[in-house]
């Protein structure tokens, strides 16, 4: 992402350059229009007027996508170690695992992963590496 503002005392103009072969792969050449959607930490760029096909594709590709994301977090928290804050109640308001969407808690516990680890990453301001 570059700034192409050069002002000094002026606001900073952010920009991002699409490549025209993701241009292309998504379909935007052609469609009538297209929709930015801006969530926390995430940019999302949709074909507008998709068909019922490429609307399910859309969904399991997001879907791929979240799935990635929560295994990222699993990998990094580590398995669970059957500790007592693993075995305590996650839903506790003191918890940070409170603040956690219920099915994606649930997911983690599942999986047993280290619930005394993500608290602490959830407690940090350190990155979740790419590997």
């Amino acid at each position: 992402m570059t700034n192409g503002n050069t002002e000094k005392n002026s606001k900073p103009d952010y920009s991002l350059t699409i490549p025209s072969a993701v241009i292309e792969k998504i379909g935007l050449v052609d469609a009538k229009q297209g929709e930015v959607h801006v969530f926390d930490n995430a940019l999302l760029i949709v074909k507008g007027d998709l068909t019922a096909a490429e609307l399910i594709a859309t969904c399991e590709s997001l879907r791929e996508f979240s799935t990635d994301m929560a295994v990222k977090m699993a990998l990094a928290c580590g398995p669970c170690h059957h500790c007592k804050v693993c075995a305590a109640d996650p839903e506790d308001e003191c918890s940070p695992l409170s603040d956690l969407p219920e099915g994606l808690l649930q997911s983690f516990m599942d999986a047993e992963v280290c619930l005394l680890e993500l608290e602490d990453l959830l407690d940090s301001e350190d990155e979740i590496d790419e590997e």
